[in-house]
């Protein structure tokens, strides 16, 4: 119902424009991405009690919702109640950051999921028009800053690479990504490297302000 509502929000004209530990760093998509194949997620766990990091969940379960500029966000939400395990964020959401703290996304699917996700930045400052391919790597980590310069030896700012679900976890914990710091303030615009270019099509936004 929720991915039914957000493809008819697409459709309506809204305009489109790895896993490590903190400190070491269900949908099927309709179309994946011709960019590289996707590689398989790996798995560590979170520390939730580290209240310099801003959580992203990344879920496909939960309803999308615009920005202020009326951009529409989906699959990626401020994730303040991890240490609750299984407590999702219902709505999709701007994620908000300020200079000095770090980030982490999370896959928030449920236990028993084998859905993973991904979070990869644009160089732009706006999302992409569809149809999107991902440059060629953008399916592995890349990088440790939140930025819209190119990571080098890449073609992409910055990536997480697929974050497997908390069945693959030995702990029976979230898996999250590598940690990310928050230097330099703007809007950072990401999508997930499977769906993007699809009608399900998960995308999320990173506010930094001062």
């Amino acid at each position: 119902m929720r991915r039914a509502l957000y493809v008819a929000m697409l459709a309506g004209g809204v305009a489109v424009a790895g896993c490590a530990n903190v400190h070491d760093a269900g949908i099927v998509a309709p179309a994946p991405s011709s960019s590289a194949s996707v590689t398989p997620g790996n798995c560590a766990t979170p520390d939730s009690t580290d209240g310099n990091v801003v959580y992203v969940a990344m879920s496909s379960d939960m309803t999308p919702s615009t920005d202020s500029s009326g951009n529409s966000i989906f699959g990626f939400a401020p994730y303040p109640q991890l240490e609750s395990e299984g407590t999702v964020p219902q709505s999709s959401a701007a994620v908000p950051v300020t200079t000095g703290q770090l980030v982490q996304f999370v896959n928030a699917e449920p236990s028993g999921s084998s859905i993973t996700h991904s979070a990869v930045g644009f160089t732009t400052s706006a999302f992409p028009v569809l149809p999107y391919s991902f440059p060629s790597g953008s399916d592995t980590q890349i990088g440790t800053a939140i930025t819209k310069t190119i990571s080098p030896g890449t073609q992409t700012p910055w990536a997480t690479g697929e974050v497997a679900p908390a069945s693959a976890s030995v702990t029976g914990t979230a898996c999250a990504s590598q940690v990310f710091s928050a230097s330099t303030a703007g809007t950072f615009y990401f999508g997930d490297f499977k769906t993007y270019d699809s009608a399900a099509s998960m995308r999320g936004e990173i506010v930094v302000s001062q």
